[in-house]
């Protein structure tokens, strides 16, 4: 049976995958790179579907994600699995794996279709950033206990497969950057190959700074999302003349911070901690050495003083909080105009008096619910 995800498992890496494969544009990209050409030419992409079941195993959940895809191939669905796999090793059962998950959306889609007596074509890929490439098996002959001499007498007894595979970490940033696709999609893959190595974050920036740019000006929200990615995976190893310097390239001032569906939706109370982290970074450099904020260190310890750090800390804290939550209100005020029409006065007195973690739920509800009252029941 398909295990429910929780909220706990959408990490910076699950928001990044699923916003950077969530238009028919990059499935094509990642399957024009990956596939025979003839087979890319037999599916219509302009008519896929993205599957919102997940199948990954939840205590895989923070190290891998997955996309599900259905699109036509000469009047039949096709569908196509995409897994991001997002460790320090090869997987040594990846194959393996990979067929429960098959066998789940299998499962699925047949209990849509009673009486259905063939399965649907399901293509597996795999994306893989494993620091020094990919180095497990990739056909689930090769789990099985099996002698080579075997293979002959066996080899039409049992199942066996190959799946696509994507191996980031050995792509080059030319091969990414001139990938056909959109522009999130293929800094995003950047990044994901990039993500182990700061070194290779460093030297390669500057191939990428004019396309961060025109992301923040296009899509402040998927610009968002690469640099909560670059800041959480990356440049925790660097020195903070290196980090500086990824800021001036990637145009992360403070300025730029943009609360996303995603924050109110999915963040939760890490997402937040990071909003009023930030808050506090933008008045411990407007406050200068007398109000410096521990949470806004990272760009402000330098000017601070230990003397303001305890009470700047608490103070911008608190303010930040205020803010986040006044951000929060705000979006699922304009979410809910957007589904439902005119927010009624006693939805936003609801919204005035909610704390932090009912607004979190009622933005969840407020992305799916089919009706206003479902919202608050």
């Amino acid at each position: 049976m398909k295990k429910k995800r929780s909220s706990k498992y959408q990490s910076h890496h699950d928001s990044l995958f699923r916003a950077a494969f969530s238009s028919p544009e990059s499935l094509r990209s990642e399957a024009t790179a990956l596939l025979q050409p003839a087979l890319v030419r037999s599916l219509d992409f302009s008519k896929v579907e993205v599957l919102q079941t997940r199948f990954v195993d939840e205590s895989l959940g923070a190290s891998e994600s997955d996309a599900t895809f259905r699109l036509p191939q000469h009047g039949r669905p096709t569908f196509f699995y995409v897994l991001l796999e997002h460790q320090r090793r090869s997987d040594a059962l990846m194959p393996w794996r990979l067929l429960r998950y098959m066998t789940n959306i299998w499962m699925t889609l047949l209990g849509k279709v009673p009486g259905t007596t063939r399965l649907p074509m399901l293509i597996p890929m795999v994306l893989s950033n494993v620091p020094g490439g990919w180095k497990g098996p990739r056909r689930l002959r090769d789990v099985l206990e099996l002698e080579p001499e075997q293979h002959a007498f066996v080899a039409h007894l049992i199942p066996d497969f190959e799946f696509a595979l994507d191996d980031l970490s050995s792509r080059t940033t030319d091969e990414l950057f001139h990938r056909e696709g959109p522009e999130f999609t293929r800094f995003a893959l950047w990044l994901l190959a990039s993500s182990s190595n700061p070194e290779r974050v460093l030297d390669e920036a500057p191939r990428w700074s004019d396309l961060a740019a025109q992301l923040r000006e296009a899509a402040p929200d998927d610009h968002h999302r690469a640099l909560v990615y670059l800041r959480r995976t990356v440049t925790m190893n660097m020195t903070e003349k290196q980090w500086k310097r990824i800021r001036r390239l990637f145009w992360m001032g403070p300025e730029t911070r943009v609360v996303t569906v995603e924050d109110i939706a999915y963040a939760g109370l890490d997402e937040e901690r990071a909003v009023a982290r930030q808050k506090g970074l933008e008045e411990g450099r407007e406050e200068g050495r007398e109000e410096g904020r521990e949470e806004g260190r990272e760009e402000g310890r330098e000017e601070g003083r230990e003397e303001g750090r305890v009470q700047g800390r608490e103070e911008g804290l608190a303010r930040a909080r205020e803010e986040a939550l006044a951000a929060q209100r705000a979006l699922l005020k304009e979410l809910w105009s957007a589904r439902f029409g005119k927010v009624p006065r006693t939805v936003s007195t609801k919204l005035a008096k909610a704390d932090a973690r009912t607004l979190i739920r009622w933005g969840k509800r407020l992305v799916t619910a089919k009706d206003a009252r479902d919202v608050f029941s």
